[in-house]
């Protein structure tokens, strides 16, 4: 889709994905070039939100995330919805679906990375370490899952290993993509896309009246379902077939110059 045909008018919001898309995960801090188109979206009359697979805990982690005021927050990949702050919508895993995700992981040797009240990992190896390192994150506890309650499961493997065959008669259950050695668990149906849908109808919006930016195939459904899909330019080749625009990378005021090109800051 050309630029210069996207019908602009009808974009009442502008969602965005966290990790290595207004986040910088190695470097720990947010641009000062996004902090900006942000403000300036948010003061020409759009709302602003955030979409991510990051629980409330670790999306409190990220420094100054929480200091920005969004209008909107799709947390956990859709588990929790949030509007002006306050929870709306929450849509958890039950605790037999966990005990069986646990359960094939644990009989296969296939370390899990899973959030809730605490942080941990199943089982520590390289792979292991090469996602920490991927990723920025500062958690290092390894222990078994014993029935916790978890908002984030995703499964650390190697990437010319299919796992997910494993998963296929635990019900309800989806895993997607989100990065080069490792698959986000999302329940059927609760995906950043229509939880994204169900807030735009929350606030009284057409539900695709909406701009997304995302990066990997996690976000690919959310880029889609927007009235303007943007995959950010370190995305994958397969996210970035889904968007209806590709950016600048993260790292080089993609998201602040696009925004700027169109207008809408």
């Amino acid at each position: 889709m050309e630029i210069d045909n996207l019908s602009m008018k009808e974009i009442k919001a502008v969602f965005f994905d966290v990790d290595k898309t207004i986040y910088d995960p190695i470097n720990n801090f947010i641009p000062e070039s996004t902090l900006t188109a942000l403000k300036k979206l948010r003061s020409n009359g759009y709302k602003i939100g955030i979409s991510t697979s990051r629980p409330m805990l670790t999306a409190r982690a990220v420094p100054g995330l929480m200091d920005i005021p969004w209008d909107g927050m799709i947390i956990a990949g859709g588990q929790q919805i949030y509007s002006q702050g306050q929870l709306v919508l929450e849509n958890t895993f039950t605790q037999a679906q966990r005990n069986q995700i646990f359960r094939i992981a644990d009989r296969h040797h296939i370390p899990v990375y899973t959030v809730a009240e605490e942080v941990f990992f199943t089982e520590m190896n390289d792979l292991v370490r090469r996602f920490i390192k991927m990723f920025g994150i500062p958690y290092r506890t390894v222990k078994p899952y014993r029935g916790q309650a978890s908002y984030l499961i995703c499964l650390i493997h190697e990437e010319d290993q299919d796992i997910l065959p494993l998963f296929k008669d635990v019900e309800g259950i989806c895993p997607i993509a989100a990065g080069p050695i490792n698959h986000d668990i999302f329940k059927k149906g609760v995906f950043k896309s229509d939880c994204i849908m169900k807030l735009m109808k929350y606030w009284g919006y057409d539900p695709h009246a909406f701009m997304a930016f995302g990066d990997t195939l996690s976000d690919a459904p959310m880029l889609e379902a927007a009235r303007i899909g943007v995959a950010m330019g370190n995305a994958d080749i397969q996210t970035r077939k889904k968007a209806d625009i590709v950016c600048g990378d993260y790292r080089e005021d993609g998201i602040l110059l696009l925004l700027q090109s169109l207008h809408m800051i």
